[in-house]
């Protein structure tokens, strides 16, 4: 997840091109971390791994794109889906850090390994769609 927020140092070092191809197959491999411990835990259906990438993916893909043909995406409407795709990568991030069944003695609530995961991917979510958000969008 870390080098899936380094997005503009990666545009940096190696083009757009460079960049969208580091990045969607950084991109897979979580994909696939995700989706195993999803598979593994049988509480949320392994296809939500999507989610996890989903935003990451959108921008390496959209900074890849000529910026002129993505103006109509660049609309209120379009920004607020695109935040929306990060609460969802964010929410299946944390249900993916959840124990799994072997560990349910005790309730998530009283798990500070969890608590702390949350809070700071919660703190990686926000602080990225802004860093992406703003160069996407020109803010």
């Amino acid at each position: 997840m870390v080098v899936l927020s380094c997005g503009r140092l990666i545009e940096g070092l190696l083009g757009s091109l460079g960049a969208l191809i580091v990045g969607l197959a950084v991109a897979i491999v979580t994909w696939a971390l995700v989706w195993l411990r999803l598979f593994g835990m049988r509480r949320l259906r392994p296809e939500f791994a999507i989610l996890a990438i989903l935003p990451q993916a959108l921008y390496f893909i959209i900074k890849f794109i000529d910026t002129e043909s993505l103006k109509p995406f660049l609309s209120p409407a379009w920004q607020n889906m695109y935040f929306i795709t990060w609460l969802a990568a964010m929410g299946t991030i944390i249900f993916s850090l959840r124990p799994g069944y072997h560990d349910n003695r005790r309730p998530v609530a009283h798990d500070p390994l969890f608590i702390m995961m949350a809070i700071i991917t919660v703190a990686y979510g926000i602080s990225t769609w802004a860093n992406y958000a703003g160069d996407i969008f020109s803010i």
